[in-house]
């Protein structure tokens, strides 16, 4: 046997034997380098969700969970509350949103029995259009944020649906009789009036040290039906299409910047023979927050009047604030207006009568007092350009007090 044949198949086999481990090794490697690699991934993986949950850096697009606002009357209080979650569909958040509130308040029915408007140069026949107010209601709705905006780290724009209610008295005055009860309206002495309220709001409104900056816009829709139980007391029926665009612009210096308010409201309803427009209606300005219409938006004029079914105005103010008083944490303002306003179409005035449309203009300046950033209250002096008045609208109005709660 030569020697190749002897030693060919103990080397074949050592060949194969040693081919088989090196493999069997390279698997084993292979194996692990790949159990290693996984092990690797699952370790940062672990530690990103770690890290994640550490983070204490709340998703911008996260509403607050809970919010609230405050906003008194003299002798009452409105309470929002507004309950928050995210909506994935728009990229943006929901907020649940119910309004309570009740006040006692005086109010102003300017029209004579007949229908026409209110004017009177003695100071005992002006008062009978002032009577006191008890009110109460609510809201519910919801308010959908669409879209995002990066700056402020809030939604584009809010699209709202809310339904609300309130229950109105009229109270008799001892010494006097209101001019309202003086007419025949359902709702003269008492009513309660259901509505539903639609819109969008564009809001970057934001509170720097001495100033406010941004933009406010809205437009919205009133609907009280007349089947949605304003039968009950009362007989309201009534359509309300309401715009607003409120400016704030820094000026030449800190603390100084200019607030202009435009406000459109247009009103329809009393299409049945026994419904009307409610007099609370006529008498204001819609929108989310509700405001007195022509009579008060422009000021120096009685609150309510020129209670029209078209009513237009701007209220433009030049405000400074000066710095900040601590520790007493109080911000005083001084504040320089000129408002504008219009209206047509006084509902049930006579056909001859005069003043059922026109212009109204006031000026004047006041003081401001912001405690903690949160009550706010103003006097000021009034100066009634023209436009029909009341005794009380005559020339200088020396001193009228407002005051509201800024969350």
């Amino acid at each position: 046997m030569s020697y190749f044949s002897c030693w060919k198949y103990p080397v074949v086999v050592m060949c194969l034997l040693l081919f088989l481990l090196s493999g069997a090794t390279g698997l084993q490697a292979a194996e692990e380098q790949s159990v290693g690699q996984a092990t690797g991934q699952e370790v940062e993986q672990q530690d990103a969700e770690q890290a994640a949950k550490n983070d204490d850096t709340p998703d911008p697009q996260l509403p607050p969970p809970f919010d609230y606002t405050l906003d008194p009357r003299t002798y009452g209080l409105d309470v929002d509350l507004y309950f928050g979650f995210p909506a994935q569909i728009t990229g943006s958040w929901t907020q649940l949103y119910a309004r309570l509130g009740a006040g006692w308040q005086r109010e102003g029915y300017h029209r004579f029995s007949d229908g026409s408007l209110f004017i009177t140069d003695d100071l005992e026949t002006a008062q009978t259009a002032n009577h006191r107010r008890l009110e109460t209601g609510g809201r519910i709705g919801i308010f959908q944020g669409i879209g995002w905006n990066e700056q402020y780290q809030a939604p584009l724009f809010s699209a709202f649906a809310l339904i609300g209610t309130s229950y109105d008295r009229h109270l008799q005055q001892s010494d006097y009789s209101p001019l309202i009860f003086a007419t025949n309206y359902p709702d003269k002495a008492e009513s309660l009036t259901t509505m539903l309220l639609t819109g969008v709001v564009y809001d970057t409104v934001v509170r720097q040290d001495r100033s406010l900056t941004g933009d406010y816009h809205e437009i919205s829709v009133e609907y009280g039906p007349a089947w949605l139980g304003n039968r009950i007391l009362g007989r309201a029926e009534f359509l309300r299409l309401h715009a607003r665009s409120v400016l704030h612009r820094p000026l030449l210096t800190e603390g100084l910047y200019l607030v202009n308010g435009s406000y459109l409201d247009l009103l329809w309803g009393g299409w049945q023979a026994d419904t009307m427009v409610p007099t609370n209606q006529r008498a204001s300005i819609g929108g989310l927050q509700q405001r007195s219409g022509l009579g008060g938006t422009i000021r120096g004029f009685g609150a309510g009047r020129f209670d029209a079914d078209i009513k237009a105005a701007n209220a433009m103010d030049m405000r400074y604030q000066f710095p900040r008083l601590s520790p007493l944490h109080t911000d005083i303002g001084l504040i320089a207006y000129w408002d504008l306003g219009y209206y047509r179409r006084l509902r049930d005035a006579p056909p001859d009568a005069e003043h059922t449309a026109g212009w109204v203009s006031s000026n004047g300046f006041g003081l401001s007092a912001t405690l903690n950033r949160s009550w706010t209250f103003v006097i000021y002096t009034h100066f009634p350009w023209f436009g029909p008045t009341a005794y009380e609208d005559q020339g200088m109005v020396p001193l009228a007090l407002d005051f509201g709660f800024h969350q």
